[in-house]
C-alpha cells in the first residue's frame, strides 16, 4: 500500500538571506508577468532600479564626446595653432562675453552663433580651441563633438545625457545637479522621450533654474560673463529630424528666456535641416573663412 505523502510546511526565511518571499524586499518599480505555454507556467520578473542608480550611471554619458577626449583615438584631431585664426577667435570670444543682462534692444546679442563652412575650413579646430579657452575660465557648460561613422557620436541618442552629465561637472554650471537628477528619474525621460525633449528636461530647464536663482558659486562665475555650450559637427549627426527638432527647441528657449546668461556655439556645414531652424533672429550665422 502506497504511503500517503503529506504536504511540507512552508519554512519562514530570514530577510537577510535575500531568498523566498523577501527577495524583493528592497526592490522598486518591479512588475511580474505570467505566461502559460504548452502547459508549462513561466513567470517573468522585471526589476527597474532607476531609483537607486547613481546619476552618472543613470545618464551613461559618452566618455569621448567632449573637448577633453583623446583626439588621436576620437577625432576630429584639430585645434588652432598658436598665433593663428586670431581675429576670428577674438570675434567669437567677444560674442560669448556680450552681456545678456542689459535692457533688450535691437542690437541685443544673439544667443546662438552658427559657425558654418565647407569641409576642412577649420570649424572643428575653432570649436576645440574655444572649448578649451572657456573650460579654463570655468565658463564652459558642456561640449559635444559629433563625428560621422563614430558609433554613438554620429547619432543623437546619447547627446542630451552626455551634455547634462558635463553640466553637473565642477567646471560647469553650479546648482544644476539636483534638477538634472530629478528629471532623469522621471518615468520615460531616458527611455521613451525623443532627444529634443530630453535636452529640454536635462539641460535647458536645469540651466534656467540654476541661473534664475544663482548660488554664491554661480554668482561668482556669472561676474565674468555668460556660460558657453559648444556643439561641433552637427551635420555629421545621422538623425536629421532630431537635429532639426533640437534646434527648434533651442531657438524657442532663448525666445522665452532672452536674459539667460548662456550661449551656444554650433558648427556645421550649411545643410538645409540646420540652416532652416537657425534662420532666426535668435541665431547669428558666422562663416568660417579658411
Amino acid at each position: 500500500m502506497a504511503q500517503q505523502m503529506r504536504p511540507r510546511e512552508a519554512t519562514p526565511i530570514d530577510a537577510q538571506t535575500n531568498e523566498g518571499p523577501n527577495f524583493f524586499a528592497n526592490a522598486t518599480n518591479f512588475t511580474i508577468g505570467h505566461q502559460v505555454n504548452n502547459n508549462i507556467q513561466h513567470t517573468n520578473i522585471t526589476v527597474n532600479n532607476i531609483g537607486s542608480q547613481d546619476i552618472q550611471t543613470l545618464l551613461n554619458p559618452l566618455p569621448d564626446a567632449s573637448h577633453l577626449r583623446n583626439p588621436k583615438r576620437s577625432p576630429p584631431d584639430a585645434a588652432c595653432l598658436p598665433g593663428t585664426r586670431l581675429p576670428l577667435l577674438k570675434s567669437i570670444k567677444s560674442w560669448v562675453g556680450s552681456s545678456a543682462l542689459l535692457p533688450t534692444t535691437k542690437d541685443d546679442p544673439t544667443r546662438i552663433l552658427w559657425l558654418y563652412g565647407y569641409v576642412g575650413c577649420g570649424k572643428s579646430a575653432l570649436a576645440q580651441t574655444i572649448s578649451e579657452t572657456f573650460y579654463a575660465k570655468k565658463r564652459l557648460a558642456a561640449s559635444f563633438f559629433f563625428f560621422r561613422g563614430a558609433g554613438d557620436r554620429s547619432r543623437s541618442t546619447r547627446f542630451a545625457c552626455t551634455m547634462a552629465a558635463q553640466l553637473m561637472d565642477a567646471h560647469a554650471v553650479p546648482g544644476t545637479r539636483g534638477a538634472i537628477e530629478s528629471a532623469a528619474r522621471r518615468p520615460g525621460i531616458l527611455t521613451d522621450s525623443p532627444m529634443p525633449v530630453q535636452f529640454v528636461h536635462l539641460f535647458l530647464d536645469p540651466c534656467k533654474a540654476a541661473l534664475r536663482k544663482p548660488s554664491w558659486a554661480m554668482a561668482q562665475q556669472m561676474v565674468s560673463g555668460p556660460f558657453l555650450a559648444v556643439v561641433d559637427g552637427l551635420d555629421e549627426c545621422e538623425d536629421r529630424d532630431e537635429v532639426r527638432g533640437w534646434l527648434e527647441r533651442l531657438v524657442g528657449f532663448f525666445k522665452t528666456n532672452p536674459k539667460a546668461p548662456l550661449r551656444f556655439l554650433i558648427s556645421s556645414r550649411a545643410e538645409d535641416h540646420i540652416r532652416s531652424p537657425l534662420e532666426d533672429e535668435e541665431a547669428k550665422p558666422f562663416v568660417a573663412p579658411p
